[in-house]
């Protein structure tokens, strides 16, 4: 069985989010995550909401600067092409430079541990370094209308519970498999949030609506969490 990373989730969010919370029917699940290949090979973009929300309208309202403490000059905004809109904001890290001149020489230490590991026929399970020059953090609005704040709710604890479980769809006669591990329900932060550390990305339902908030800006996880939860309570007083 074949697993993806992060087209996998974004991909199996949209499944599991479909239909009101209800079981979607294997010929939509399909469809869905048809659509979504399509629009991420595309690049179609998706910029707005049923209701109008446009991540990155949220985003260049100013919290991603006041809450990472950066120069909004600094900042770059790009719209997703995922089924949801979605919008990703980038700065340079302090240190850029030097990450991008030892990134080939990182690449290249590595390429020679997998080849020597190739060679004893020993396992190799060591994982390719991505050098990440710049900060970024992302915002990802469900593209659905809930009847009531409790509808919303009940939508991401279905996500969430589906999620954990992994979700399996078939694209051209293969199987492909999400699955995300959660921390417990946290309070505080809209009505539910839940924290996925592997993914270090915070699932929320606020006010009647439902968003993801990805943060990849600290050099620990704990670092990420704490920025994540206070970017995601902005972004809920802004809905």
């Amino acid at each position: 069985m074949r697993k993806w990373n992060a087209l996998a989730v974004v991909l199996a969010i949209g499944v599991a989010a479909c239909g009101g919370g209800q079981e979607p029917p294997p010929v939509d699940a399909e469809k869905e995550a048809r659509e979504t290949i399509r629009r991420s090979r595309t690049g179609e973009k998706i910029r707005e909401t049923k209701s109008g929300l446009d991540p990155c309208a949220l985003l260049r309202t100013g919290v991603v600067a006041e809450v990472f403490a950066v120069e909004p000059a600094a900042l770059t905004f790009r719209a997703g092409s995922s089924r949801h809109p979605l919008c990703t904001a980038r700065w340079r890290k302090p240190d850029a430079d030097r990450i991008e001149a030892e990134a080939p020489q990182r690449m290249m230490d590595y390429t020679k541990r997998r080849m020597e590991a190739q060679q004893k026929g020993q396992p190799f399970d060591e994982p390719m370094p991505v050098p990440r020059a710049e900060n970024e953090v992302s915002l990802t609005i469900v593209d659905e209308a809930f009847a009531s704040e409790a509808a919303a709710v009940a939508s991401l604890e279905e996500v969430v519970g589906r999620m954990t479980r992994g979700v399996t769809v078939e694209v051209r006669g293969e199987q492909h498999t999400a699955q995300v591990d959660y921390e417990d329900w946290m309070e505080g932060v809209g009505d539910r949030a839940a924290w996925a550390p592997k993914l270090s990305q915070l699932s929320v339902a606020a006010r009647g609506v439902v968003f993801h908030v990805g943060v990849q800006a600290s050099s620990d996880a704990a670092g990420n969490r704490s920025q994540a939860i206070e970017l995601a309570r902005r972004v809920a007083q802004a809905l």
